[in-house]
């Protein structure tokens, strides 16, 4: 790559992130991942459960899921209204304790669905 090109993606890039950064929380695109955990919110059991509840207020019923699953597995949720939140395949780090009180919370209210998360 030759060094204008080089030096033109640079610049493109960090001026997308000075964007970005300006932006409101709420008008920022989600970047989840495994240690990913919203914006004013603890990584704790009870704090997932809180996002889980204020999720399901607004209609939204979502589901945290580790590693790689098979499309078939994703498909299921979907079809049973689900949206799978795609964490990665790190379980345990951060943001882990989060997202496991969020999970509890869903599988609590929706116990039809236990089956159709392998439980």
């Amino acid at each position: 790559m030759n060094k204008e090109r080089y030096l033109a993606i640079s610049l493109t890039t960090l001026l997308l992130m000075g964007v970005l950064m300006q932006l409101p929380a709420s008008s920022q695109p989600s970047l989840l991942g495994a240690s990913t955990i919203p914006l004013g919110y603890s990584d704790t059991a009870a704090s997932g459960a809180i996002k889980a509840k204020q999720d399901l207020a607004r209609g939204e019923v979502k589901y945290a899921v580790y590693g790689m699953p098979m499309r078939s597995y994703v498909d299921k949720l979907v079809s049973e209204g689900v949206t799978p939140i795609l964490m990665g395949c790190l379980a345990g780090g951060d943001g882990s304790t989060f997202w496991m009180g969020y999970n509890a919370h869903m599988e609590s209210k929706f116990p039809t669905l236990v089956p159709v998360l392998g439980w």
